[in-house]
């Protein structure tokens, strides 16, 4: 006789009931950038900014837990198969907020940390994060986690979705007929008609034979919940380059100005990147404090019919050297609190005298926000 072990995996790994709404499992493979696995508890989490996340409160206990993205399919055994570090964003264990009282009062909320590899955070990466919405009465629910797979085990906990009808709300409680397994905890409760979450999945309760239905808290209807989301909100900012605007076009191809990094944060460096330029040796940027106003001009401003336009007051000037019609701006952030939330506007002015009468171009604009946890 012998005993062959399968799979070992190590860490607190969740394992709840099965929760199967009929006698098959309809989930779907998906590829929502929003949703991702949560390691090592195994359940799933969800952003709801460029850096928040909610999961299940009862996925929490251990607050040093990891996002993982794009994750790959699991091996044929069931063995989960991981990211690279690129796609992990580990929670701030110092923000997470959480409640595990049972259905209709179960749910967490906490920051993520940047990329050690990128430097980014989750929703900088991704690209969008869930909004939130207080549930109707009546709705087709979907859910999008990262829960077992019993028949097809190269996909247990990767990324699958399935959607139902809601049965009822009552209170904070939500229960409808849909799919789930273990490792769904956590899982948006999503509204399929407008995308938005209205809670988290938190319990089982459906069976093989069709009876019963699955669980999850409306956050939006506790006030334990609001509070917790607005403390991790607002305990940090993530520094912003935004681009608004168009250029108009040059000698040397059409200026751009754009974030070389990530955006301005107190203790980092930062690099605006300046390209498209005239074969000019210098190059222009302006800092401003409005994109509003520029002392009793309004802007933006058309500048003659050169099909230019200012969209910055121009409140300083720096001069750059030029390379290959490129210029590039490098600032050390200071390390300073009273910095955070600090807003200001760049645009370029391209020197081009063969381009126009007035001999210069400008590009698009952008407005920077400082960040940092406060």
């Amino acid at each position: 006789n012998r005993l062959v072990i399968d799979q070992v995996e190590h860490g607190e790994v969740l394992v709840e009931p099965k929760s199967q709404c009929g006698p098959q499992d309809n989930r779907t493979p998906s590829t929502d950038p929003r949703a991702a696995r949560q390691f090592p508890t195994g359940c799933t989490t969800w952003l709801i900014s460029k850096f928040a996340c909610c999961t299940a409160g009862h996925c929490t206990s251990n607050a040093n837990q990891t996002m993982q993205f794009n994750v790959p399919l699991s091996s044929s055994n069931g063995r989960l198969n991981h990211p690279p570090p690129s796609e992990q964003y580990p929670y701030d264990a110092q923000s997470l907020r959480r409640l595990s009282a049972g259905i209709g009062a179960d749910w967490a909320v906490a920051a993520t940390l940047r990329n050690s590899t990128t430097s980014l955070y989750a929703g900088e990466k991704q690209g969008s994060w869930f909004e939130l919405e207080r549930p109707p009465t009546s709705a087709t629910i979907r859910i999008t986690g990262y829960g077992v797979d019993r028949d097809q085990r190269n996909r247990t906990q990767t990324q699958q979705t399935h959607a139902g009808p809601l049965s009822y709300l009552r209170s904070t409680r939500l229960c409808y007929v849909v799919d789930t397994e273990g490792g769904n905890s956590g899982s948006p409760v999503i509204n399929d008609t407008t995308g938005k979450a209205v809670g988290i999945h938190t319990h089982g309760g459906c069976s093989t034979n069709g009876s019963g239905c699955n669980s999850g808290t409306a956050i939006l209807g506790r006030t334990d919940f609001i509070n917790a989301m607005n403390a991790v909100l607002n305990s940090r900012i993530a520094g912003s380059y935004d681009e608004f605007g168009a250029a108009c076009k040059g000698t040397g191809g059409t200026p751009k100005l754009e974030n070389g990094t990530i955006g301005p944060e107190i203790g980092r460096s930062f690099q605006a990147r300046m390209t498209g330029l005239s074969t000019s040796k210098v190059v222009l940027l302006v800092f401003g404090v409005s994109d509003k106003k520029w002392g009793a001009v309004n802007l933006p401003l058309k500048i003659g019919t050169t099909g230019c336009t200012l969209y910055v007051s121009i409140d300083t000037i720096s001069a750059f050297l030029t390379s290959n019609r490129t210029a590039t701006w490098n600032v050390s952030v200071p390390n300073s609190k009273s910095l955070i939330g600090m807003t200001w506007f760049n645009q370029i002015i391209s020197i081009d005298p063969k381009i126009n009468a007035l001999g210069l171009t400008t590009s698009n604009a952008a407005k920077a926000v400082i960040g940092g946890v406060r």
